[in-house]
């Protein structure tokens, strides 16, 4: 079975502030792909030979910014 390729959109920065038990805390990604998808936002990261992801629960992002200028 293929599984299609959801398409993400690439920013030059994104900004998350994340709830946590202590407070809130504020993370970034530069030149990063951001995509939303049931209850997670998944951000992805790209150099010549890696890709690297991380997944959030929207529950826990209280709020978020992206650069309005694409990569």
């Amino acid at each position: 079975m293929i599984v299609p390729r959801i398409k993400s959109t690439s920013y030059k920065k994104i900004e998350l502030i994340l709830r946590e038990d202590s407070g809130e805390i504020k993370v970034s990604h530069e030149n990063s792909d951001m995509l939303i998808s049931g209850n997670f936002m998944v951000i992805t990261t790209s150099d010549d030979t890696h890709q690297k992801g991380e997944i959030y629960k929207l529950d826990k992002i209280k709020s978020y910014r992206t650069n309005l200028e694409k990569i």
